[in-house]
Order: structure tokens, then sequence, then C-alpha cells
């Protein structure tokens, strides 16, 4: 008997009047093998085939036998009529692949049917192996390669810097971070295992023969995707086309919307990223201070050097708190290799060059100051020209910031709700700073401050009915509703109290400058407000990554 020859067939039953009875039928099904049992026949049928320097004989019906042609890649092929879901594939891809201990690259989820026949269904995932990696798209060091023979989507460790980036821009969670490494890494198919003509480990393990590895051509895998032809309850694979191959009897097209995810109804705070929170409201806020330094010296015709100064600051420290979110910070030199296809390159690039110039300018304006350089109209051209140059450089870095989270295609993270809210921290600071500086611009303070907590109240409210409700429970931004309003329910009050007490302190010391009777007071009070701003900001912007409900496969009823 051959393993991999199906299974045969039950002994027919004496045609009767009567329909056969379970002792009938449990004594048919006694005469045939488990796979593991069939699995042993085999090696015992083909003791002289296992002892060639070919082991793996027993797994050529597991792997294509010829490289992929053209237009074609390699993908895995899942029967999920066959998958019983002992997380075999998972404790063998961990043992070969020396993962972490709570490191894996294949999971094991499960689909509930929500229809009158209850039935369930185990999924087992790893990398789909894209035909459009949004990771390699997205890395900003190119630590991803996507071969163009196999198709395999493989992570190359010595290149990544462990930005992370990745886990956020593939929508199927497959990234996983290594905190023993400080890099990423991912399932590349055992392409070593592959390139000797031996199945990977999860395939050799699965003892129902559920994984196998397939040859599928692209075109075929793009009209699938444009057709949602995938998996019930997994993202839509029109973002980056994925090639794994679910075969099931229970889940035909026309019966996918019938099942749901077990963890559907379950949500959890996201990872804070509190490195990127810093950066991001201290970066904005540099830019906010330059524009209204800028605003106030076209209106006024003075450069005003402590504007400068704290906007070169403020932009350096974020740039420099940006670095503790990498695992090898000191190859953060290499951010620039992906600038053709990442934003998050981008993204340092803008910034990088907007703190060289900004500080170029500080520095001549000092030398003005001191009367080391003579402020010629030469001279002064080419401070404003670096200056100017900066401010649009900000500008750029904060919507360049925007388009790191907008291209994940995660809606909580829109570029309307993202860009929204990063630009009007920046218009918040440049309102605060030039109130501090003039105190006839208190209002405008006072009315951009408003503006951002309103914005924000809209963003969080975007899937409550009239009653409160949330009026798509399982939706990505019902989910991130039902976040605001369970276990980050405390940190939505302390924001928006924090913006109140905020707003109520600016409101004093307007009164207070516009009395005029103690300029030092008010300048404390100034003080204070930018304080609470800057705090509020940094509430507003740890919600912006909690408060998401991030995709992924479809998960088990305990994740």
């Amino acid at each position: 008997m051959s393993l991999f020859t199906p299974l045969p067939k039950m002994p027919p039953i004496a045609a009767t009047n009567t329909a056969p009875s379970l002792i009938d039928l449990l004594l048919a099904e006694q005469q045939t093998l488990p796979a593991v049992q069939r699995f042993a026949a085999w090696h015992d049928e083909h003791e002289q085939a296992c002892q060639v320097p070919a082991p793996h004989a027993a797994y050529r019906s597991l792997i294509p036998l010829t490289t992929p042609g053209p237009g074609e890649q390699y993908a895995f092929e899942v029967d999920l009529d066959a998958c019983s879901g002992c997380k075999a594939c998972v404790t063998a891809c961990h043992s070969l692949n020396g993962l972490d201990e709570h490191e894996t690259w294949r999971d094991v989820g499960l689909l509930l049917s929500n229809d009158e026949r209850p039935s369930l269904q185990y999924i087992t995932s790893a990398c789909h192996h894209c035909v459009e990696p949004a990771c390699l798209a997205g890395c900003p060091v190119k630590a991803y390669d996507k071969d163009p023979v196999t198709g395999i989507v493989r992570h190359l460790d010595d290149q990544c810097i462990g930005c992370q980036y990745c886990i956020l821009m593939c929508p199927y969670d497959v990234p996983k971070y290594s905190h023993s490494k400080g890099i990423v890494r991912k399932c590349d198919m055992c392409r070593q295992r592959l390139a000797a003509d031996e199945a990977p480990a999860c395939v050799g393990a699965c003892p129902n023969q559920a994984i196998r590895i397939t040859t599928v051509k692209k075109a075929d895998m793009i009209a699938a995707a444009a057709s949602g032809d995938f998996l019930a309850s997994a993202p839509d694979p029109r973002q980056t086309i994925p090639t794994t191959r679910y075969i099931s009897n229970e889940l035909t097209p026309v019966a996918q919307q019938s099942w749901q995810a077990a963890d559907a109804a379950h949500v959890k705070p996201a990872h804070a990223h509190w490195p990127l929170v810093v950066m991001l409201v201290l970066t904005q806020a540099s830019v906010g201070v330059l524009l209204a330094e800028r605003i106030l010296s076209f209106a006024t015709s003075t450069h005003s050097l402590i504007l400068l100064i704290i906007a070169l600051i403020l932009g350096g420290a974020g740039g420099q708190t940006a670095a503790l979110h990498l695992g090898r910070p000191f190859g953060a030199w290499r951010a620039w290799l992906g600038l053709g296809t990442s934003w998050l390159s981008r993204e340092i690039v803008v910034f990088g060059a907007y703190s060289g110039l900004l500080g170029a300018a500080v520095g001549l304006e000092i030398a003005f100051t001191r009367g080391w350089v003579e402020r010629t109209p030469l001279t002064a051209c080419v401070t404003s020209g670096l200056e100017w140059t900066a401010l649009l450089l900000g500008i750029a870095g904060v919507f360049s910031s925007a388009m790191i989270y907008a291209v994940t295609r995660r809606p909580s993270w829109n570029l309307l709700r993202s860009g929204g809210k990063f630009f009007l921290t920046a218009l918040v600071c440049a309102g605060l700073a030039a109130a501090a500086s003039h105190g006839e611009f208190w209002f405008v303070a006072i009315g951009l401050a408003v503006t951002k907590l309103l914005y924000e109240v809209m963003c969080n409210w975007h899937s409550l009915d009239m009653y409160g409700r949330v009026s798509d429970f399982y939706s990505p931004l019902g989910q991130a509703a039902r976040l605001v309003r369970g276990p980050l329910e405390r940190l939505q009050a302390l924001r928006t109290a924090i913006g109140c007490i905020s707003i109520g302190a600016m409101i004093f010391t307007a009164a207070i400058s516009s009395a005029g009777t103690n300029d030092r007071l008010a300048l404390i009070a100034a003080a204070i407000v930018a304080v609470l701003v800057i705090a509020g900001e940094m509430c507003e912007r740890t919600l912006f990554f909690t408060a998401m409900s991030a995709p992924k496969m479809p998960g088990g009823v305990a994740t």
C-alpha cells in the first residue's frame, strides 16, 4: 500500500431493506488505517528505499517535483477538511527554526459557523508569500526579498534593524518580533529544505497531510484576490494577493459569510509603541513651533531665536527617541535604502534633513546675535531660506508620518484620521508658541485646542449609534470603539480631562496676558499650558496606537 494513494473505500455493506447500523459503519471504518499507521506501513514496505541517500522520497507527493515556470511560484495548499488542529505543524516549525519561547511562525485558529448548523473548522496559517508583499514594500532597509524563481518571500536577518514596521504593514500578522535578537523574523517555507527536495517542517509533521507545497500561477491568484476568494474572516486579499490555497468542502464561496473567527468578539489593546508616541508628538510640536516663528517673523519682520531653539530641541529629542524603538539602533543609518517604496524611509530622511537645516539656521542666528557673523542682506537671506526650507521639510515630514500608518489600510489609521490628528497637533503647538510670544494670539490657540479635542471625539464616535451603542460590532472601527469604551476608557477620560484643563488654563493665561500686570506670571502660566498640551497629546497618541484592532488571520477562542 502506498502512503499517498487515496484511502481505501469502506467495504460494501450487504444490501438490505434497512439503512446500515452504527455498528456496521464502525466496523467498516476500522478496516482503514489512520495516517500515522499508514506512514509506518509505507516505511515497512519501502525499507530499502528509505535507506538510500534520499529519505525525502516519502514526501515527494507533498512538494513540487519541478521549479515554478514563468508567472508561477510556490505556495502553501491547506486541506482544511483534513486539519484536526493538533498543532504538530506549529511544534515542528518552532523546533526546526529554533524560535523563542513565545515566537511562532505558524498559527492554528478556529472558524465557527453562525448558521442553523453549528460546526467548527480549524485553520492553520503561516506566511502567504504574497504576490505583492506589503512587508517588502514597507521595509526601510530592504530586509525582505522575494525570490524571482520560487516566489518565496524571505526575511534577511542581517539587514533588519528591528523597526517592526513590517508587522504593521502585514495584514495577516505574519512577521514576529524576536526580543532576544532585536529583529523581526518570519516563515520562509523552509527554502533550504525545498532546495534539497525535502518537505518543509510543517508539511512533514502534519499527520493528516493537510499541508503541502504546490505551484500556482500568479495571474490566477490575482484574479482570486480580486473576487475576494480567500478565506472567511481573513483580511481583504486584494491588499497583498496571498498565494495560500485553502481547500474545503465546508468553506465554499457560497458559505463564506456563515463562518466567523472564534476570536472575533475578543478585542484587546494593541502595543503602545512608547518611543513612537514621544517621537510623533515632539516632531509635530517642533514643526508647529517653527511654523509660529515663521508666521511671526513674516508679520513683524523679526526673528525669534528662542522659538527656533525650542523647535530644534523638540525635533532633535523626537528623532533620538525614535531610535529606542529599534532593535538594532546602530543600523538606522541604512534607513534610506527603502526610499523608493517605504514611507518610513521617507519620514526618516525628511526629518533628518529638517533637523540639519534647522540646526544650521539656529547656528547662524546665534552667530548673528553674538556678533561672530555680520548680518548682511546675503547672510540674512541665506538664514531665512534655511528656515523656510526647514519648515517645508517639516510639513513634508508630518505628511510622511501620516502616510506611514495610512498605507497599512487600517480604518482607524486612514489618512483623514491620521493626517488630521498629526497636523492638528502641529497647529495647536503653533498657536501655543505664537500666543506665548504675543499674548493677542491666545484666542487662536484656544480655538485650535478646542478643534483638536472635538476632532478626536468625532473620530472616537465613528461606530456608535444614536443611543451610544456600537453599531458595527465586528468591524475594525467597531472594535476600536469597543476598546475606547472598554479597556481604554480611563485613558480616554484622562485625555479628555487634560484637554479640557489645558483649554481652561489657556483662557486663564489669556486673561493675565491681556491685563499686562504680571509678565512673569503670564510666562509661568504659558509654560504650564505647554506641559498640559504635550501631556494631552501624549495620551491621544497612545490611544492612536492602542485603540486599534489589528487585522490578522482567524484565531482561537482563548487568544
